[in-house]
């Protein structure tokens, strides 16, 4: 089983050394040892946490479940791996850090095996496993494993309505579910109350989201910033900035989200002043108006905000490759790529659909097989955006590559986004047939996305008949919406 890459065990081991041997600590004793071990990790310096439990004999279950426990709390997911497999024993608690820390890294196929594989389970890993899920967008399968859990507590379920508020709850008519599950809480905290902001916002129902708003017995910084996510995702710009310039406490995240609403609506004045009124400016908020100079097609503006940046992450470097791509600049994305000093899997997943964008086919199988050559294993993101690259320019034999490989090679399971993108390029390409085929043989209800490839499908290709009973299905979904009916008499019209 595979983990995301995160600090590996020979870094680790090779970065501490120098007060190791130093430290007071008894290694005959194995209680007082495994302490120190667990105060060590929870205070982020796994050098010397990993250096007490070297010189520690005799070894017990325990120290190492706490280093184990140790990595995962600090994101160390190779080095957990590394440890859980290297274990002369497993326990409960064992099982549970190493299942954290492999569904943390979001590789849901090896999150499943281990989840399968282990003897007893405990709350927490069936919390994570529906964790996964629902950020993986397998929502079903996240309400499956929720479903099953032999008891749930506020955690697990705030975790499923979590799941239903962020993941295409309006498309998929999940809002009774979501609002069913939080009304049956025998107790709920402001986490709850939050995704319950978010699901109404989600839904289109602002009115709803608000009153849970001023429901709350207590409200945090998150809470102020969902329903400042409300306003906006309304269009109501000014009242997101109202609430904002209310909120009693105010954190990165919010002064970063404000900036970006300005940003995406170009109002980029309006973004500069919030970014000028920043009490820091940090990676995040640069690289926000980087992104806004970006998508505003201010390619200039975007250079300069880069040059000026006194700190880049992998993020500003991947926005800055995008920038020169939506510019038509491939030349200098391609130079962008080459002087990263770290590549993940977005960064290379923006390049190589930069060059499917651009129809060089040919150049992103080249990229695709050196990432993996690289050992970057792409995930369900990575074929999300290389599909929705080849559906763009009708390019469906290059989307059905990458679609195969996706299932056949990383054993990754399509989602609703993957199959949506692989009925677009089918529709585009006048293969309507087989994109209906597709919807209909997908694992879930098709929801307004898909619906949608294919009705845009049937107007292109002036088929009414199922045009009309696609439009029909997204009507349903989307009772309010006058675009299924927009899209069919246009399609009449057009015969």
């Amino acid at each position: 089983m595979g983990f995301a890459s995160g600090a590996s065990v020979r870094s680790i081991q090779s970065s501490r050394s120098r007060s190791i041997k130093q430290l007071p600590v008894d290694s005959s004793n194995t209680y007082s040892s495994n302490l120190v071990i667990q105060q060590l990790g929870r205070s982020g310096n796994l050098e010397n946490a990993r250096g007490v439990f070297d010189n520690l004999q005799p070894r017990n279950v325990f120290s190492w479940g706490i280093l184990l426990s140790a990595y995962t709390q600090n994101g160390y997911h190779s080095a957990a791996k590394a440890m859980f497999e290297k274990m002369p024993e497993w326990n409960v608690v064992c099982w549970t850090s190493a299942f954290q820390s492999i569904s943390q890294s979001g590789h849901l196929a090896d999150a499943k095996f281990m989840f399968d594989s282990m003897p007893e389970r405990t709350v927490v890993t069936w919390t994570a496993m529906v964790t996964v899920y629902a950020q993986t967008g397998h929502l079903s399968k996240a309400k499956a494993v929720f479903d099953s859990m032999p008891q749930h507590n506020v955690v697990s379920r705030t975790a499923m309505l979590t799941g239903f508020s962020e993941k295409g709850l309006a498309e998929n008519g999940r809002l009774d579910s979501a609002r069913d599950l939080y009304h049956r809480m025998p107790q709920q905290n402001v986490v709850s109350w939050t995704a319950m902001i978010g699901a109404y916002s989600q839904c289109g129902h602002l009115d709803h989201a608000r009153a849970v708003f001023e429901m709350m017995p207590d409200r945090n910084v998150v809470s102020w910033t969902a329903m400042m996510t409300a306003l906006a995702i309304s269009g109501d710009i000014d009242g997101a900035k109202a609430t904002f310039d209310t909120m009693p406490e105010k954190n990165e995240v919010s002064w970063c989200l404000m900036e970006a609403v300005f940003a995406q609506k170009e109002r980029l004045e309006d973004a500069g002043n919030v970014l000028a009124k920043m009490p820091v400016w940090s990676v995040i908020s640069w690289t926000t108006m980087l992104a806004a100079y970006s998508h505003g097609g201010h390619l200039s503006k975007a250079v300069e905000v880069f040059a000026e940046m006194p700190d880049r992450n992998a993020v500003s470097w991947t926005v800055m490759l995008m920038a020169y791509t939506h510019n038509g600049h491939l030349y200098d994305a391609q130079r962008i790529f080459d002087e990263m000093p770290d590549r993940g899997v977005a960064s290379w997943s923006a390049m190589v659909a930069a060059y499917a964008q651009n129809g060089r086919a040919a150049a992103a199988r080249n990229l695709y097989c050196a990432m993996n050559q690289d050992g970057i294993k792409p995930d369900e993101l990575f074929f999300k955006t290389i599909l929705a690259a080849c559906s763009h320019i009708g390019s469906v034999d290059e989307a059905w590559h990458y679609f195969v490989s996706m299932i056949a090679d990383y054993s990754l399971e399509p989602s609703m986004d993957h199959c949506s993108a692989m009925a677009d390029a089918l529709g585009r390409a006048g293969r309507v047939k087989d994109a209906e085929e597709l919807v209909k043989s997908m694992p879930y209800l098709p929801n307004a996305s898909s619906l949608g490839a294919l009705v845009g499908s049937c107007r292109t290709s002036s088929d009414v008949d199922r045009g009309a009973q696609a439009a029909k299905a997204m009507a349903e979904i989307l009772p309010r919406d006058s675009a299924p009916y927009v899209a069919l008499s246009g399609m009449c019209a057009e015969v």
